[in-house]
């Protein structure tokens, strides 16, 4: 079956979990057995399996690369994380979350296979789901404006670290090069200091020092 988001554009992972769960419980109420695959192409979240089976209240394994056993009262499943396998027995019904290397072989008998190939497409909408579309689409308005907010909030806390460690390093530099300048003008008036000890004329110290010879009478009259 395709459950068709009619009038939701593009749901966040929760919404799609929302939807999955009410098809679900509408139509295949007695389920044993969800299988889904890990992650999306396109959102790559690894979230709307997660949040499927919170909503249905049973168990999950995720990231499967191999499920040994699945029947009415126990699945066993291998679990792959980084180089990892972790070995699991999972209570009946929950859901099962493969991974794309899962290789799972089901050769199915004669009779569903001609049930398949004369099989219609149903197409549900959220109408058909009893699924509130005001309510679908408040809570994607409401997702987008907490992403918004959190979004916001976060680049601004890293603005501000980004800043201040800038500023830090802009006033180390500007200090330095304003040492190194006060330095040399002190220098130079010290120069300029001992030139008229010895008798030298303003003209004189200024072509030694670069001073202008406003700044030499200041020295001189504080001599």
């Amino acid at each position: 079956c395709n459950f068709a988001l009619n009038g939701i554009g593009f749901p966040d992972t929760l919404i799609t979990a929302k939807i999955l769960a009410a098809a679900i419980l509408k139509y295949v109420p007695d389920y044993n057995l969800i299988l889904t695959g890990n992650i999306a192409q396109d959102g790559d979240t690894a979230q709307v399996p997660v949040s499927l089976a919170q909503l249905l209240s049973i168990p999950d394994v995720t990231n499967v690369v191999e499920i040994y056993n699945a029947d009415k009262k126990m699945a066993i499943v291998a679990q792959k994380l980084d180089d990892e396998i972790n070995m699991y027995e999972v209570l009946t019904p929950c859901l099962i979350a493969v991974k794309k290397e899962c290789d799972i072989k089901v050769q199915p008998k004669i009779d569903d296979y001609i049930k398949a190939q004369n099989a219609l497409i149903e197409l549900y909408g959220l109408a058909d789901l009893d699924v509130a579309k005001d309510k679908m689409e408040q809570g994607y308005r409401d997702g987008m404006k907490k992403g918004l907010e959190q979004g916001i909030a976060q680049g601004i806390e890293q603005g501000l670290e980004q800043g201040l460690e800038q500023g830090i390093e802009q006033g180390i530099e500007q200090g330095i090069e304003q040492g190194i300048e006060q330095g040399i003008a002190q220098n130079k008036r010290e120069i300029a200091a001992n030139l008229m000890l010895i008798g030298m004329s303003c003209e004189q110290i200024a072509n030694v020092t670069n001073l202008s010879i406003e700044e030499i009478q200041q020295i001189k009259n504080n001599l």
